[in-house]
């Protein structure tokens, strides 16, 4: 029996968010900047291949597949995998959190929540820069004949943006979306160079990566970039290890661990006098599947202050 499938995709976005390309913020702590007023979106009947744009938040789903599992998964008797791969985009001029576990399926009433599968480029969690983009797996497991699916979302704070696609329709050809040109407006620095913002001195001294590998196979990097901050303003200046952040090519963000127990020398919170500086290490752990990697330093912001403490550097990995 040929099979429709009906995919409820709700998209919702957090209704803070940290905004790291043009934060604002005192001398010790962030500010919260909350989403723009806008209206509620609701789209319907939304094609696999067609793109649902939310107020610049672009949402396509590009294939859906069915899986018996494999060598180490294998889903129950009579029932199989379903795999939806789906892309977001953020159009916005501010970041956006995105989340695999905000999406759960529906059949005939009953819950299904996503299935932990190895070997499905499955998606995560995580944060997007303007323009940054995630592409990856939704995996569910569920009865062989079954014939109606809503996937939906519901963890907004302000908004009950809504998108409906019907996976019995497809745009054909249809194109996938594509990455965006990032950081095209900053100068792009490399490991060694001494860099002025505002009042300090920003390097990144050297890199290192080890490879590590979970119970799952998957296989990752933890980074450890050595960074040095030097005060040459007039007053005294705050520095922590999240002001540093690393970005694929994709736009998705990583933040720091903060475990000083994985360096003698991490970097943590702490204030620098006039003519001051400090050195230390700042830990990521970084897919192996991911590109290029941009460190970012997003440096304290001056309260009224119209201007960026920004600086990025390409590091190796």
């Amino acid at each position: 029996m040929k099979k429709y499938y009906l995919i409820i995709l709700s998209v919702l976005i957090l209704g803070a968010v940290i905004i790291i390309i043009v934060s604002k913020q005192d001398d010790t702590n962030l500010i919260l900047e909350s989403e723009p007023p806008r209206q509620t979106v609701h789209l319907t009947d939304v094609a696999i291949g067609e793109i649902a744009n939310i107020d610049s938040l672009l949402i396509q789903v590009v294939s859906i597949l069915h899986s018996e599992g494999t060598s180490v998964d294998i889903p129950g008797k009579g029932n199989e995998y379903i795999i939806i791969k789906v892309a977001i985009k953020n159009n916005r001029s501010y970041p956006i959190k995105y989340s695999a576990d905000d999406f759960k399926a529906t059949i005939d009433k009953l819950t299904i929540n996503l299935s932990i599968v190895s070997g499905f480029n499955t998606m995560s969690s995580g944060e997007l820069v303007p323009g940054g983009m995630i592409d990856g797996n939704l995996v569910f497991e569920v009865p062989s004949d079954t014939l109606e699916i809503s996937l939906e979302s519901n963890t907004s704070a302000s908004y009950n943006d809504s998108v409906i696609f019907n996976l019995s329709k497809t745009i054909d050809p249809f194109e996938p979306l594509k990455e965006g040109a990032l950081f095209e407006s900053f100068n792009i620095y490399q490991l060694g160079e001494k860099v002025k913002l505002m009042d300090s001195y920003i390097s990144v001294l050297s890199t290192d990566s080890t490879s590590l590998m979970d119970s799952k196979g998957v296989r990752s990097f933890l980074i450890s970039a050595t960074v040095q901050i030097e005060n040459i303003g007039y007053s005294s200046q705050s520095y922590r290890p999240q002001f540093f952040k690393i970005c694929n090519s994709k736009g998705q963000v990583f933040y720091p661990i903060l475990d000083s127990s994985f360096s003698d020398h991490a970097l943590v919170d702490g204030l620098l006098q006039t003519g001051e500086s400090v050195t230390g290490d700042v830990i990521f752990q970084y897919p192996s599947d991911n590109d290029i990697a941009y460190l970012v330093y997003d440096g304290p912001q001056y309260m009224g202050g119209s201007y960026d403490n920004i600086a990025v550097f390409q590091i190796n990995h």
